[in-house]
């Protein structure tokens, strides 16, 4: 006889909630207690400390994949892509309009010519905008130098020196504030450099990536231009799962229609 295949496991959380109801059914099993050996004023103990597992299941709640539409919108997050040059308050009015919420709030500031994660609250989800605030970040920068600089080891250099809490304050473009802070970076990881070009694109883990080109150039001794960065990961959001408005756009009039047929 041919052997049976074993079903395959299901390979990611959103495949185990589909495929099953994840639901605790309710027993009347009850583990088994030895008081054989208990003192004679513990006797019978098994028989009045009655524990099982049968309870009253209650209509409430759900899995996350089964959550109807407006419990989404109204504590929702949306890990979004944000395009280069509108600025980050335009992107969230965009989101706000199309999915006619009450208010909406987005984890930071990113400057109009940066793109990447940008995370926007919905409605009550609001509330955790200060805390995803001060969550690390980790940005893709790419860096055109006037001159050598002294190869790839004076470039490496350079960023180990720009590691730690730092002074910094914002460059003359820029979304925030112009005032002296203190900002902390983790680490910093050269991914490539261009010889002839004079380029190279680095991996910044930070706490805010907005470092004047003064403290890059005094660390790399050349001037320098930043060219547009792109934000890769915010805290446990990363660039490989954001969304653009568009594709919002057109899975809300999808789950509208099919609410509307049904």
């Amino acid at each position: 006889m041919a052997k049976t295949k074993k079903e395959a496991a299901p390979a990611t959380t959103a495949d185990a909630q589909k495929s099953t109801d994840c639901v605790i059914k309710p027993s009347s099993v009850s583990p088994p207690i030895d008081t054989s050996k208990w003192p004679l004023l513990l006797k019978n103990y098994d028989r009045l400390n009655v524990r099982t597992g049968h309870y009253t299941p209650l209509p409430f709640g759900c899995s996350p994949l089964n959550r109807p539409l407006d419990q989404h919108l109204l504590y929702g997050v949306c890990n979004l892509d944000k395009p280069v040059n509108p600025s980050s308050h335009e992107v969230v009015a965009w989101i706000k309009r199309i999915l006619k919420c009450e208010k909406t709030g987005h984890s930071g500031t990113l400057d109009p010519k940066v793109s990447g994660c940008l995370l926007v609250c919905l409605n009550r989800a609001t509330r955790l905008v200060k805390a995803q605030q001060g969550a690390g970040k980790e940005y893709v920068c790419v860096v055109r130098f006037h001159a050598d600089p002294g190869g790839e080891a004076a470039i490496v250099r350079a960023l180990d020196q720009l590691t730690g809490a730092l002074f910094q304050r914002p460059p003359v473009i820029a979304a925030v504030k112009r005032q002296l802070r203190i900002r902390t970076i983790y680490w910093s990881k050269l991914l490539d450099y261009d010889e002839e070009k004079h380029m190279a694109v680095f991996h910044v883990s930070c706490e805010a990536v907005l470092l004047s080109q003064k403290e890059i150039q005094q660390a790399a001794t050349t001037k320098m231009h930043y060219n547009p960065s792109k934000t890769f990961k915010r805290r446990f959001f990363s660039a490989n799962s954001c969304l653009f408005s568009n594709s919002i756009a057109a899975a809300l009039s999808h789950d509208l229609n099919h609410m509307t047929i049904q």
